[in-house]
């Protein structure tokens, strides 16, 4: 999924709109390598703050995606009642929020980064900004027509809120198994003294 400047800060902004409705051991990718020690030295604490950030974006996601299970679940036995249907896109929002300063916050020091980090945080957060629409749009259906639950345009917001939940968790994992794999890589290379080209 790649974006353009402009779709880029739109997604960003929508996630954002959204949102008005801790420490950790550094992984081994962030030590500075010889030739560019000086340089990493000074982004050093920056990328400790991005491990652990990225970290809790993870377990958010995982959290919503839960809630994009239920939704799913609630979506095989449509209509449902509007108490549930509320309680669940309330606790979506809630989760996306939480992602939202998570996401703000790592946007914030994108350019101490390393590159993995910053491609994370381009990927995740317009996966997370077409989530927010999508319940943003589910929420006010269900406000202003709370009995109408089995008409497709509130379905499909609901299977939107599902697919990107999903797609938020692969895609901050994929990111995270790379770092750990990563890591693995580097530390073999050091136990076995083989150098790199």
């Amino acid at each position: 999924m790649h974006l353009t400047a402009a779709k880029k800060g739109t997604a960003a902004g929508l996630l954002l709109l959204f949102l008005a409705g801790a420490a950790f051991g550094a992984s081994p990718l962030a030590r500075p390598q010889p030739a560019a020690a000086a340089a990493s030295t000074q982004n050093w604490r920056s990328i400790q703050i991005a491990n652990d950030k990225l970290e809790r974006l993870q377990t958010v996601a995982g959290e919503f995606r839960k809630v994009g299970e239920s939704i799913d679940l609630s979506l095989r036995s449509l209509p449902g009642n509007h108490a549930s249907h509320s309680y669940k896109l309330n606790e979506a929002r809630e989760k996306l929020n939480r992602a939202a300063v998570l996401l703000a916050d790592l946007e914030s020091m994108k350019h101490e980064l390393e590159p993995w980090q910053r491609q994370a945080i381009e990927r995740v957060t317009p996966i997370a900004a077409q989530a927010a629409a999508h319940t943003r749009a589910a929420i006010r259906h269900l406000n202003e027509r709370p009995h109408a639950r089995i008409v497709p345009e509130y379905t499909d917001q609901l299977r939107g809120i599902v697919d990107h939940s999903v797609a938020m968790k692969r895609t901050i994992d994929g990111f995270l198994d790379y770092a750990d794999s990563q890591n693995r890589v580097q530390e073999l290379e050091a136990s076995l003294d083989i150098e790199r080209s």
